[in-house]
């Protein structure tokens, strides 16, 4: 990183295996990437957005594993292209297609404060949110939900925020950062 400092941007149009985003997020730059393979889509997007710690990661690759083992016996082998499955195992092919479609469920990248006491436990806006987003092509399932102050911390750390004249309480959203 001897040509930038933290806190610069670095744009990657043909990221890869993600080294260089990663090495760029661990230096505190700013990190943008790009590549037409889905293989290195994939890889770049895991290298950013790593779990935040072990309990955390050891608990969604339990639920995952749990839900890929019933969505494997619904993967049809003979839609995967030849060439494909010529580098696996029939097992390992199944396998490794149950648990990504399983994890594109669980893409969660978007983040909202959770409710506190006393507040209306969904608010409309949230829904409105749901409506546009499910309404547009990206495979969403959920929001993920963060306490007010980890919600706060991570607004203090953001790249960019972007201010409107929306006053409905709950209507900050937070974008993960991610592959484009």
């Amino acid at each position: 990183m001897q040509f930038t400092e933290p806190e610069d941007t670095i744009y990657d149009p043909f990221s890869g295996a993600g080294t260089v985003a990663l090495e760029a997020w661990i230096a505190g730059r700013h990190v943008f990437v790009g590549d037409l393979s889905p293989y290195a889509y994939v890889l770049s997007k895991a290298k950013m957005n790593p779990p935040k710690n072990l309990e955390d990661a050891e608990r969604r690759l339990d639920i995952y594993w749990q839900e890929a083992t019933d969505e494997r016996r619904m993967i049809d082998l003979r839609k995967i292209p030849r060439w494909v499955r010529t580098f696996f195992h029939p097992e390992t092919l199944r396998d490794t297609l149950a648990i990504r479609n399983v994890m594109l469920r669980h893409h969660q990248y978007l983040l909202l404060m959770r409710v506190e006491s006393g507040d209306d436990p969904k608010p409309a806006i949230w829904e409105e949110f749901r409506s546009i987003i499910t309404e547009s092509d990206e495979e969403f399932s959920d929001f993920e939900f963060i306490e007010r102050a980890a919600f706060y911390e991570r607004v203090e750390k953001a790249y960019a925020v972007v201010a409107t004249s929306e006053k409905t309480l709950y209507a900050n959203i937070i974008l993960k950062k991610g592959v484009i």
